[in-house]
C-alpha cells in the first residue's frame, strides 16, 4: 500500500479557537475530546492555554529536541515536546503534564523519553 499522502489524512478543527482545517503533525498535534465526535478536540495552543494552566514549561535546545525528544520521529517523538515562537520547551512535570498523560493513546506523538526537567535523564527503554 505503502506511504498515506497528505490528501487522505484526516483533517481536524480545534473546536476552542476554531483553526483548522488542519493534519496534526508531531510538531502541532491535536487533542481529541469527542465532545461532538472523534474529530473534535483542541489544538496545540488551545491545549496549553488558559484553560489548562501551565507551570512554566522548560527551554529546549534544538539538540535536545532532535536527540532526546525525538522531533520528527513520528510516534518515537515525545509527548510533552511544545513548540512555540521561543522555540522548543518541554512540558512534561508541567499542570499539563495530567492532561497530555490522559490523551497519550489517540496523540500521533506517543514517546515518553527522559525524567523530564531539571536533569533530563533519557529513559533506557526508550534508547
Amino acid at each position: 500500500m505503502g506511504k498515506r499522502n497528505e490528501m487522505e489524512l484526516e483533517k481536524v478543527t480545534c473546536r476552542k479557537c476554531g483553526f483548522g482545517p488542519y493534519i496534526p503533525s508531531a510538531s502541532f498535534d491535536f487533542y481529541p475530546d469527542e465532545v461532538d465526535g472523534p474529530g473534535t478536540g483542541l489544538c496545540e495552543n488551545c491545549c496549553t492555554d488558559k484553560n489548562v494552566q501551565l507551570s512554566p514549561p522548560v527551554e529546549l535546545t534544538v539538540k535536545q529536541s532532535k536527540t532526546l525528544c525525538k522531533d520528527g520521529m513520528g510516534a518515537k517523538t515525545c509527548r510533552f515536546l511544545l513548540y512555540d515562537t521561543g522555540g522548543f520547551k518541554c512540558s512534561k512535570k508541567s499542570d499539563c503534564h495530567s492532561y497530555i498523560q490522559s490523551r497519550a493513546e489517540n496523540m500521533r506523538a506517543k514517546g515518553d523519553n527522559c525524567s523530564g526537567p531539571p536533569n533530563f535523564v533519557s529513559l533506557s527503554r526508550n534508547k
